[in-house]
């Protein structure tokens, strides 16, 4: 690994102030009350991790979309100006959006995308 290159683990997730209940368990006949507040609002977090010092650069937002993530990536390749990023991403379909090809394009020579193969995530029975 050269001096000039870092490795970032990037993620997203969704924190939501409500309980989305999709399915249960309770005897029949005696249905559990959940309570809520009527509210769905939530953040939004793009984060990465430095896998060589342990920084960590994170962005919060209202929606996950791919709108977000490029100023997420803007603020990324700010962070380490003069480097090689490599990212290491999962394959989120915000990850692939049009919206992204201009900034890519442009920073082709200091961001490199690293898409986790979906099949390293399976087993064999």
């Amino acid at each position: 690994m050269k001096r000039d290159e870092v490795i970032l683990f990037e993620d997203e997730c969704k924190i939501r102030d409500y309980q989305a209940i999709t399915a249960t368990w309770f005897l029949k006949g005696h249905q559990r009350i959940v309570k809520t507040y009527g509210h769905h609002i939530g953040v939004g977090i793009f984060g990465v991790i430095d896998y060589f010092t342990g920084d960590i650069i994170y962005s919060e937002t209202e929606t996950l979309d791919a709108q977000s993530f490029l100023d997420f990536l803007r603020k990324v390749v700010e962070a380490y100006p003069g480097k090689k990023i490599k990212m290491i991403l999962d394959n989120g379909r915000i990850h692939y959006a049009k919206l992204l090809k201009e900034f890519k394009e442009k920073h082709k020579c200091n961001l490199e995308f690293i898409f986790l193969p979906l099949t390293a995530l399976l087993t064999k029975s």
